[in-house]
């Protein structure tokens, strides 16, 4: 895809804008590069900070649940004494 380093320097007046135009798409290829790494790693931590706020909710449903099952047979020992 890129010239070589003897095209690059020969004589020929087109390979100065070929060289360029490489060049100019080898540094947009690396900047796409980058720009898609850091999506990457932004779906990777939304996807993280989601999964940990699911898994908080539930264990706090969960407490919540555990607690009102202890109240509710509290009450019933109260009850029935």
């Amino acid at each position: 895809m890129f010239i070589s380093e003897q095209e690059r320097f020969d004589r020929h007046p087109l390979n100065r804008t070929k060289f360029q135009f490489e060049e100019k798409m080898k540094k947009k290829a690396i900047k796409d590069k980058k720009l898609e790494e850091l999506r990457s790693n932004q779906d990777t931590l939304r996807a993280r900070i989601e999964y940990e706020t699911a898994m908080q909710e539930a264990k706090d449903q969960n407490h919540l649940r555990q607690k009102s099952l202890v109240m509710t047979d509290y009450e019933r020992v109260l009850k029935f004494s």
